[in-house]
């Protein structure tokens, strides 16, 4: 029985379909003791809407509804959830994500295996480095993967099953799902949203802070969110913030320590045996395609 409780943080703007079953699956997989914090950073009236509804019918003990009436950028949306935390975890989740069975337990218990680890993320089908079964490239979609309830409770025993033993520490986590415990916040503060307003290198910023003080980051190898990545900008929009966020951090934290921070979660052993028996066993099960 897990003994910590989370707020988990969705940051919105419009993509009313992506949120509606992002929130949905969240509500369905929340214990007794969380809470959903949904940021509505400047959504049209139908997205608007639909948080208001979803947090009406929470209530206020498990909800907590957060409008900015102009959008302020991913950063600054997620700094003005995580202020309002005060579970003892805050799971921030992207809104074009799906979340199955008790995924809650799991992040908690991955951080649980040792006391100074501070941060953890899933696996997922596009998750950075946290990718099965095979690596991101760029502008490139490597395959497809079906988000039905049926497959994805497939894929999430799947994880189940083949657990790491012990923790898979990392020194870069994707922030599509990021849980921080209460602690970290009160040692590092927030995103540095003045570096990164839109996203794009805010959480490797705020992994490697951590980590700088004392902290440690792990992956959750028996933990599966889908994510969609919704294109919300365009490729050369994209890009272009993929580029500035990458010249803030190494701005701030220096080229060779971003390189190696890359070259150490990409290349982990732990990373690489899951991602090679997951290929074998997703194209045997015919859980991909083109």
């Amino acid at each position: 029985m897990r003994q910590a409780s989370a707020d988990i943080l969705v940051c919105v703007h419009n993509s009313i379909d992506e949120v509606r079953t992002c929130l949905e699956s969240v509500v369905k997989t929340m214990g007794p003791k969380d809470r959903v914090i949904i940021v509505d950073d400047g959504s049209q009236p139908p997205t608007q809407a639909l948080c208001e509804e979803v947090a009406t019918r929470l209530g206020t003990t498990k909800s907590l509804l957060i409008r900015h009436e102009e959008a302020k950028g991913f950063s600054q949306a997620a700094n003005a959830g995580a202020k309002q935390s005060s579970q003892d975890i805050c799971i921030f989740l992207n809104s074009d994500t799906i979340v199955n069975g008790d995924w809650i337990d799991r992040l908690s218990a991955c951080m649980d295996q040792q006391g100074d680890i501070g941060l953890a993320g899933p696996l997922s089908n596009s998750g950075g480095w946290q990718s099965i079964p095979l690596l991101p490239q760029a502008g490139k979609d490597m395959f497809t993967m079906s988000n039905s309830p049926s497959h994805l409770a497939k894929l999430d025993n799947y994880c189940r099953r083949h657990k790491v033993d012990g923790p898979i520490l990392v020194e870069q986590l994707n922030g599509f799902c990021l849980a921080v415990k209460q602690e970290v916040f009160a040692t590092i503060g927030y995103f540095d949203d003045a570096a990164f307003p839109r996203g794009y290198g805010e959480e490797s910023d705020y992994l490697l802070r951590a980590l700088d003080t004392g902290y440690k980051a792990a992956v959750a190898s028996d933990c599966f969110v889908y994510h969609a990545k919704t294109k919300s900008y365009g490729v050369s929009e994209r890009a272009r913030l993929v580029k500035l966020g990458r010249v803030e951090l190494e701005r701030k934290h220096g080229a060779d320590r971003i390189l190696s921070a890359v070259h150490q979660t990409r290349h982990h052993p732990a990373l690489q045996k899951i991602r090679r028996r997951a290929i074998l066993d997703f194209i045997l099960r015919g859980w991909i395609f083109r």
